[in-house]
């Protein structure tokens, strides 16, 4: 018996995701895409989707046979509805779009959701539950930790590593060599060249701390 695809969050990436899912070929998947889970039962009202929402994720009940795909933009909000669908005791699914160029000894970790032309060139490490979105690329021996997301155009370059939960926004630059530390954000369209500490936001070109552990405040 093919397995039922459970997408959590029918929100605006949750659509983008059931699209996604339905482009993978059907003899490339363990899967049928069922519908969406999420507590609000209106959500989707208006849309044309071939599936709806099925239910609330903390009560729905599970099958054997289900698998799932978190599917939220935030890193925090992901990983607390990966613990939450843990706790219930369900099992994850990864989805590759066909169109994602993948280069020799990659690692993608599950539950993550790699978005049309992305581009993973060799000895690249994706952890658990990433979002890598669409026209993004990382290029060798690039680590990209659990709950992290990559926003459209993120440009990953040889050797940078990403801690957990780090928020890069859309066609942000990552020089090589570059450390961001876990649960720090990347402005959108910067530069960042050299170490980010934890839980700090960066913008600008180059990249600069405007919030965190590396921001130097008045009277400090």
């Amino acid at each position: 018996m093919r397995k039922r695809l459970l997408i959590v969050g029918a929100d605006a990436f949750g659509r983008e995701v059931l699209s996604w899912a339905l482009h993978v070929p059907e003899g490339n998947r363990e899967w049928d895409v069922g519908g969406f889970l999420d507590s609000r039962p209106r959500l989707l009202d208006g849309y044309d989707l071939p599936c709806g929402i099925l239910g609330d994720p903390r009560s729905f009940p599970l099958r054997d046979s289900d698998v799932v795909l978190v599917a939220l933009g935030a890193p925090a909000a992901r990983r607390e509805w990966v613990g939450v669908m843990e706790s219930r005791g369900a099992r994850f699914a990864t989805l590759v779009h066909p169109t994602v160029v993948l280069g020799l000894r990659n690692e993608i970790g599950v539950g993550s959701i790699i978005c049309p032309r992305v581009v993973l060139t060799t000895n690249v490490r994706i952890g658990r539950h990433v979002v890598f979105n669409c026209g993004g690329g990382a290029g060798h021996d690039v680590t990209v930790g659990d709950f992290c997301t990559l926003s459209g155009g993120v440009d990953l370059t040889g050797h940078v590593k990403l801690g957990e939960g780090v928020m890069v926004g859309s066609h942000a630059s990552i020089s090589p060599h570059a450390h961001i530390g876990e649960w720090s954000t990347v402005g959108a369209g910067s530069v960042v060249i050299g170490k980010v500490p934890a839980r700090t936001t960066v913008m600008g070109i180059p990249a600069v701390p405007v919030w965190g552990a590396g921001v130097i405040r008045d009277g400090s």
